[in-house]
């Protein structure tokens, strides 16, 4: 779906706490963050490392994920909607299994143009950006690779 030019989710943010998890936990692996960009995004908190396949609002996104927790292959839906306060309200939910509100707040240097740029740079000095690995080094599935598992 086209993002639309108002979508004022665009950017990093960082999640600072849930409903099911503590801080020690969700900055298990490294910092606890969303990133929402115009061709997707990827969510990373305790063990999960996800990329987004996203639909954009205004003030809101809905959003299917997928990647690895842990070594093992998970994915879920989830929606995010940014609040009065300027933080953002993430409802995930893993198939088959846990349900976890997450509030992110915008990371301080996000903006909407930041990233493109950020990439655009990378891309001009020849700096490669690989895919994640599970545990087992595998890449996680991509959605056509979901679809086919019926």
């Amino acid at each position: 779906m086209k993002v639309p030019a108002n979508c004022r989710l665009i950017g990093r943010w960082r999640i600072v706490e849930a409903d099911l998890w503590d801080r020690a936990h969700l900055d298990l692996c490294g910092p606890a963050r969303l990133t929402i960009t115009a061709q997707g995004g990827e969510i990373t908190f305790g063990a999960l490392e996800a990329g987004l396949e996203v639909e954009y609002a205004r003030d809101s996104i809905g959003f299917h994920w997928a990647g690895c927790e842990e070594g093992d292959e998970v994915d879920g839906e989830g929606t995010a909607e940014l609040l009065d306060d300027g933080t953002l309200e993430i409802e995930l939910e893993y198939r088959n299994g846990d349900e976890a509100v997450l509030k992110p707040k915008r990371h301080p240097s996000s903006t909407a143009c930041s990233h493109v740029r950020r990439q655009g740079f990378e891309q001009s000095i020849g700096i490669l950006v690989q895919p994640r690995r599970c545990a087992a080094g595998r890449r996680p599935r991509q959605e056509a690779e979901l679809k086919d598992d019926g």
